[in-house]
């Protein structure tokens, strides 16, 4: 039987992953990540990572996309190098969350084939957030039904502010309350999908709650410093 690793072992991994370069936040080590490091690192398992690529209102990609792009993949390719052990990527498209916020299915669709086909030249899987929703049974009425149950003060000032600027509609509170009972409702079904994976993540640290709770790593997304989002970026 093989050894598992010491804790000043997964520390001295933890401590050759994390890169400023790279990384926006400190490592979390939890229990769990210690677990998938270990199954990985010692046990051979392929180490698995996941990341929610958004979508807004732009039928092409663009510079900022590309060089997002570039930055994730170096950020693979020094993970593989540092763990030296098979390394699994997969993006998530969230053509569901475009639809929250009301972007035509045209636009949607045009977008997420450039980036799958960008990402099929770097051998990442690719995933629409849609299926994992249509897999397990998260429906707009469940949404709409879990609005109903919302507190009045569900919605913070940041979510507000982002309802404003991406939501395609006029009630922009009503486009914030249902963003957040979509991210809250799919996080189970995130969590569960994607188990004894690490989440790779550039969104605001302000926003967490609204993340899958699961071991996960807070990058850059265009270098060091920046962590705008590409897809709302236009040229």
């Amino acid at each position: 039987m093989k050894n598992i690793l010491l804790n000043t072992d997964i520390d001295r991994i933890l401590k050759r992953i994390y890169r400023k370069r790279f990384f926006s936040k400190k490592i979390i080590k939890s229990s769990e990540l210690t677990t998938i490091i270990n199954k990985s690192v010692i046990e051979g398992e392929t180490l698995k990572l996941f990341y929610l690529w958004g979508i807004y209102d732009k039928r092409n990609k663009n510079n900022y996309d590309d060089l997002a792009l570039l930055f994730l993949s170096k950020f693979i390719n020094h993970i593989k190098a540092v763990v030296e052990c098979p390394v699994e990527f997969t993006i998530v498209l969230t053509d569901a969350h475009a639809k929250i916020n009301l972007i035509a299915p045209e636009t949607t669709s045009a977008y997420s084939n450039e980036i799958q086909a960008w990402a099929f030249t770097q051998k990442w899987r690719v995933v629409m957030l849609s299926d994992i929703w249509m897999k397990y049974g998260l429906t707009e009425e469940q949404i709409s039904d879990y609005i109903e149950t919302m507190p009045a003060n569900s919605i913070d000032k940041l979510l507000m502010n982002f309802s404003t600027k991406y939501y395609k509609d006029k009630d922009k509170e009503k486009g914030a309350m249902r963003y957040y009972a979509a991210r809250t409702l799919e996080k189970k079904i995130i969590e569960d999908d994607f188990a004894s994976y690490i989440h790779i993540t550039a969104a605001d640290t302000r926003l967490d709650y609204l993340q899958p709770d699961m071991p996960h790593f807070h990058i850059w997304t265009l270098k060091k410093g920046k962590s705008a989002k590409p897809w709302f970026l236009s040229e």
